[in-house]
């Protein structure tokens, strides 16, 4: 009950983290969609656009509720470390601030 307690109040704090930078810097998004070759394609499309700019893609198949927002702030997963989680936080909080 505590776990499932903290980690939706992680889930809360990272998705407002994640709108906020998204409307701070305004990056352009590349979404892949399909049932074959997703991660194959988003791995060449981003070695591509990272030869003329700066490109931040998921290290695996993060599309849930707490691997979209940890995409976007650039951030690891924490998995059930909770001094990891607390980094990730400030570190969203720096790029909002800074």
């Amino acid at each position: 009950m505590i776990k499932f307690f903290f980690r939706q109040i992680i889930v809360i704090i990272l998705r407002f983290e994640a709108r906020l930078i998204l409307r701070r810097y305004r990056p352009k998004i590349v979404a892949i969609t399909g049932s074959v070759g997703k991660t194959s394609v988003k791995e060449a499309i981003a070695l591509v656009l990272r030869a003329v700019t700066s490109v931040r893609s998921s290290p695996k198949s993060y599309n849930s509720e707490i691997g979209v927002p940890l995409t976007i702030l650039g951030a690891p997963s924490a998995w059930r470390n909770p001094i990891g989680w607390i980094k990730n936080i400030l570190h969203g909080l720096r790029l909002i601030i800074f």
